[in-house]
């Protein structure tokens, strides 16, 4: 975790300390639309949150495991999509 998410992650602000981690892995490109990808993260956030509460209430058609897999599996896809390549071809 880089330093301003552990700021937020105190401040008790853990969605947007996530925010920052996903922002570092964007490209310098990606300036232009990153206002919209906030967006697009704080919407799935609030997604999961409610997903994660049914679960917590009983709701059997939900599996937090499941939510757990689909977030990594996500980010792994992501990180090797995007990760900053070393050296030159």
């Amino acid at each position: 975790m880089n330093a301003t998410a552990e700021n937020l992650a105190r401040q008790g602000r853990l969605i947007e300390a996530g925010w920052t981690e996903l922002e570092q892995t964007m490209p310098p490109s990606s300036y232009a639309w990153k206002n919209d990808m906030r967006t697009a993260y704080f919407a799935g956030a609030q997604h999961v949150f409610q997903s994660m509460v049914a679960a917590a209430r009983g709701n059997k058609d939900v599996q937090l495991s499941e939510i757990k897999q689909e977030l990594q599996d996500f980010m792994n896809e992501h990180v090797l999509r995007n990760a900053p390549v070393a050296g030159s071809a």
